[in-house]
Formats: C-alpha cells, structure tokens, sequence
C-alpha cells in the first residue's frame, strides 16, 4: 500500500487498496501458505478481522451436500468429482443440481458437435493494454465474489449433470494473433462467433478473455464469451457496472453477492 504503517483496525480499501492491489496481496499470501480467496478481503478489510477471517475461510474437503438438495452420491461418484477439479476436493466449495433452463442448455451444449447457440459474446475496446489488463483483473476480482462464476458443470460418471463451485477459479488472458492487413475487430468477433465457438463448461470458469491487437486503429480488443448457464445479459450488465465501481476504487460500495444455490 506504500504506507509507513498499518493498525489492526485499517482498512485495506482506505488506506489506499484497489482490485489489482487485493490480487497482489492474496497472491503472496498464498506463497507463504494460506489458500483463501480474494473475496475474504472484500469481506473482512481490516487487518484484525482480515487475519481472523483466513483462518475461517481456509478451504477444506468438506463438501456441504446439504439434505434440501438430496444429493446422494457414493464414493465413487465423489473420487470422479475430485479427479475432474483442479485442485482435487479441497478446491471444492459446493455441489448441487442444474436448474430446468440450465438442463435444457447442457442438452443443446452436448448435441452440438461445432459452436454452441448459448455462448454470449461481449467485445470491448481499450486504449491500452495497461486498461485492458486492468479490466480482465478486475474480472477476476469478481469471480472470486460470484459463485457462479467459479463453477463448473459435470456429468461424465455421474447419476446427473451437476454443479461444482471450486474455491478459487482464475480467468487467463489469451491472446489472437492477428495480421495487420485484417480488420481485427471482425477477425475477433469471429473467432468467438456462437456458430464455431465452444466453451469447456466442464472447466471454472464457463467464460474466456480473448485479446488482440488493433494496430490500424490504434487501439486494444478483448472478446469475453461466456455461457448462458452462467451468465446472461442482466449479470453481464450487473457485472459491468461491478467493475465501472471497482476502476472508481468503489470496491466496499458492492452489494452482497447472493449464493445461486439459493435459486436452485
């Protein structure tokens, strides 16, 4: 934070804390040994409540395969969820069932063999590379928020589809590679095009951060395709105006995240 010094009772965010700052932090916290999300953070700002709040969210192998939702799933079953996770069990946080409407999508998802009609592409322009990647860190501040976007959906081994919340989900930046002769926005928005795109939503999480450069007009391109099983046009403009409030530096002014287990 580039103070002199921090009290038990300041706070990360008045003191000066941003996004990029809170992925910095928790990322050296992880290199001494504690796995905790950057949400824990948001959560507890303060240093006293902050350090009490590690230890609390430390994540563990304990799944709550609570009785509302009657999940019956046997050793095996469980050992396979394991194995497909990044991680293993203790990057687990929460299993349950697919909604109706999710069903009927993995359906679509799982008959088409090129693209998929419930990818949603979002492009964006930036006038550096500087805002773009401040824009896909921001991004996965809110993953480690939002539920549903560190989830997956599995069913391979399984009595039925399911959906595992992991602990912690990170977002790469990948890169597109174009010549300067094409038009890099239509190049872009065509490689992320629903009828040739496809997503692993079998891999947290269910969207991607796709960049290039646009040397003719100066300028730098990032498509994000997400799927309609974790996202739609509502959260994509709730999540746009999350991170409009987080490049303010309005980061304690976000409102609670709700689990959507609730919704199941």
């Amino acid at each position: 934070l580039g103070v002199a010094q921090v009290g038990r009772e300041d706070s990360f965010f008045e003191l000066g804390g941003h996004s990029l700052l809170a992925l910095r932090l928790m990322e050296r916290i992880r290199q001494i040994g504690h796995a905790a999300p950057v949400r824990t953070l948001f959560e507890h700002p303060t240093l006293a409540a902050f350090a009490h709040g590690l230890t609390e969210t430390a994540p563990s192998s304990s799944i709550p395969l609570d009785g509302e939702l009657q999940l019956a799933l046997d050793p095996a079953q469980m050992a396979c969820i394991e194995r497909a996770v990044p991680g293993g069990g203790t990057n687990i946080a929460d299993i349950y069932p697919l909604s109706p409407l999710q069903e009927g999508m993995l359906f679509h998802h799982r008959l088409q063999t090129q693209g998929d009609t419930y990818v949603t592409p979002l492009g964006l322009s930036f006038a550096s590379l500087d805002q773009l990647e401040r824009f896909v860190a921001h991004l996965n501040f809110l993953i480690e928020r939002h539920d549903t976007l560190r989830t997956a959906v599995l069913w391979e081994g399984l009595p039925e589809p399911l959906q595992v919340v992991l602990h912690q989900a990170r977002l790469p930046l990948e890169w597109l590679e174009l010549p300067e002769t094409v038009d890099a926005a239509e190049a872009l928005a065509a490689h992320v095009h629903p009828t040739c795109f496809r997503l692993d939503v079998r891999v947290a999480p269910m969207l991607r951060a796709i960049a290039a450069r646009d040397a003719r007009n100066d300028r730098w391109l990032l498509q994000i395709p997400s799927h309609h099983m974790a996202l739609d046009n509502v959260s994509l403009g709730l999540i746009l105006e999350e991170i409009t409030a987080l490049a303010a530096g309005d980061a304690t002014g976000l409102l609670p995240s709700i689990p959507y287990r609730r919704h199941v």
